[in-house]
């Protein structure tokens, strides 16, 4: 091939294509970094604004849980407050260490106690439910009776239920216990 043009022409035409592509390189590059931060501004402004919406509701969550904090340690005093006045007032009651004796004590042997609950009420006073089995009716009457008759008990409820069958007997008796004592 043969060289037409001079060298110095050659070297202006090559610096002249470097400088072309250098252009179309750069307007390129510009072109492609504009059309992406114009593709990329409406997620970035909804990130934004959801990292706002996450700031509130992170804010929000923090002054609901201190303030169910500070009911749950309202709530938790207050049944403290309660179970000590329970328990003052059970100073007053017949303590269980001489009921619970007068129960077995009164009890024949056709009789088996299966439960014993203890439950006391500011309200209603101290109430205790004795479940069992009774070999027969005449032991039960006898045993309801026998507790009556004592002076701890302000109230003995059989109820006519436990009192269809003959034998065999599944029952519960209620003791009121007696404030005075």
């Amino acid at each position: 091939m043969a060289n037409l043009l001079p060298i110095k022409q050659k070297q202006g035409v090559r610096r002249e294509y470097m400088f072309r592509m250098a252009s179309v390189s750069v307007f390129f590059t510009a072109f492609s970094v504009l059309a992406g931060t114009i593709f990329l501004m409406p997620t970035y402004l909804l990130s934004e604004v959801r990292e706002k919406q996450a700031v509130e509701e992170q804010v929000f969550i923090r002054e609901l849980v201190s303030s169910v904090e500070v009911v749950d340690a309202q709530t938790v005093l207050r049944e403290a407050r309660e179970k000590v006045s329970i328990l003052s007032d059970l100073e007053s009651q017949a303590p269980l260490q001489t009921v619970l004796p007068k129960i077995l004590e009164y009890k024949p042997r056709s009789i088996s106690i299966t439960s014993i609950f203890y439950d006391f009420r500011v309200s209603a006073g101290a109430t205790i439910a004795v479940r069992g089995e009774a070999e027969n009716r005449d032991d039960l009457i006898a045993f309801s009776k026998r507790l009556e008759r004592d002076v701890v008990f302000a109230n003995v409820e059989l109820p006519v239920s436990n009192l269809a069958k003959e034998n065999d007997i599944t029952f519960s008796l209620t003791l009121l216990i007696n404030s005075e004592g």
